[in-house]
């Protein structure tokens, strides 16, 4: 399926960031929820390739080569940025994130609150205090929310919004939930 490469540019033609998706244009409507830097876009360009896997090789070439201001993925931070346990859990979310990014593309396009909170080892408690601080888009389905306030519906998370939150957790020094 063909994949598009994407690079986004401020008024200075700085390299803002580079990535890949299949529809370049949705993907940058997340970077506007999500990204702290998107208001600085002032263009953007597009190539496409023939699959993921050669937009994938095309990403971390230039990543590495291009040295954008906002990406953290194959253009890696100075180690002395991270204390010795934050790094330890940015290193899980850089393998969470990679593992899930294979799994949409084959497996997986909505995951379980649950689900997520396994894959980062985190207290569903936890997962939950994001969603409601609108950290990580979620669908709600069936369930009510009691009178006390407590809410009991059930939710579901794309894969798309699970790999915006990983993004956010690897642009953090501490754990959200810490200080939710």
């Amino acid at each position: 399926m063909q994949t598009a490469l994407y690079r986004h540019f401020n008024n200075a033609n700085e390299l803002l960031y580079v990535g890949i998706s299949l529809s370049a244009i949705q993907r940058l409507g997340q970077h506007q929820k999500h990204s702290h830097w998107f208001s600085s876009i002032t263009h953007l360009t597009i190539t496409q390739y023939i699959n993921r896997e050669a937009a994938i090789s095309a990403e971390t070439i230039a990543i590495g080569k291009e040295r954008p201001l906002h990406n953290i993925k194959h253009n890696k931070p100075s180690p002395i940025i991270y204390k010795p346990h934050i790094k330890t859990q940015w290193e899980r979310w850089q393998e969470t994130k990679a593992a899930v990014e294979h799994e949409i593309t084959k497996v997986n396009a909505v995951y379980t609150g649950e689900e997520i909170s396994k894959k980062l080892n985190i207290d569903h408690k936890q997962l939950t205090k994001c969603v409601q601080a609108k950290l990580i888009t979620a669908i709600h389905t069936k369930g009510t929310i009691a009178i006390n306030g407590i809410d009991r519906r059930k939710w579901l998370i794309t894969g798309w919004a699970f790999i915006d939150f990983l993004d956010y957790l690897e642009n953090t020094e501490v754990a959200p939930w810490t200080y939710l």
